[in-house]
């Protein structure tokens, strides 16, 4: 009988061990794998333009201005950066943010899922929803019934009506037609 009870606590000892001599004896993690080079994409350095449909990935390595116009109904997978101004057209839809050196227009009902980040002025016309922060160093100008997360700026915050800041507004002088802000 004394056997037994000394059997069951090198039972369970046993039973914890297993578990752990077997990860020793054929490991499960191998170390990093090898990415294949057929995974691996070099970034477009133009932009492409398909029926209305504008594809872009990078901006040209150039040195010179480029000035980005973005027609009516487009949709946009990236992240686009500018070195000029940006037009977006009415109803486009960015899934990305956007970056530019000069002025940039957001047309009506536009919706961009990122931040936008200018040095130069930004005009986000009527009823466009900004999912991140619209930053910029010179003054900003938002339309009626326009969402936005946060607003930064050095200078002047135009505001339309009904306009919704979820976050804050940064900035040295707000113009407001809403008697609430």
């Amino acid at each position: 009988m004394n056997d037994f009870w000394l059997f069951i606590p090198i039972t369970l000892l046993v039973i914890l061990l297993v578990p752990t001599i077997l990860e020793l004896i054929r490991r499960k993690d191998r170390g990093p794998r090898e990415i294949p080079d057929i995974t691996t994409f070099e970034a477009k350095t133009e932009l492409d333009s398909v029926g209305g449909l504008v594809i872009a990935n990078a901006l040209p390595v150039d040195k010179r201005e480029t000035n980005v116009v973005i027609s009516d109904g487009a949709i946009l997978y990236l992240n686009l950066v500018v070195d000029g101004d940006l037009k977006i057209g009415k109803k486009c839809h960015v899934y990305g943010s956007l970056k530019t050196s000069g002025r940039t227009e957001i047309g009506a009902s536009s919706i961009v899922d990122g931040s936008i980040l200018s040095r130069g002025e930004v005009m986000v016309k009527r009823s466009c929803r900004i999912g991140g922060a619209i930053i910029s160093t010179q003054n900003i100008t938002l339309g009626d019934n326009v969402i936005a997360e946060a607003v930064t700026t050095e200078k002047t915050v135009k505001l339309g009506t009904h306009v919704k800041i979820n976050k804050r507004i940064w900035c040295t002088t707000i113009v407001s037609r809403n008697r609430e802000a």
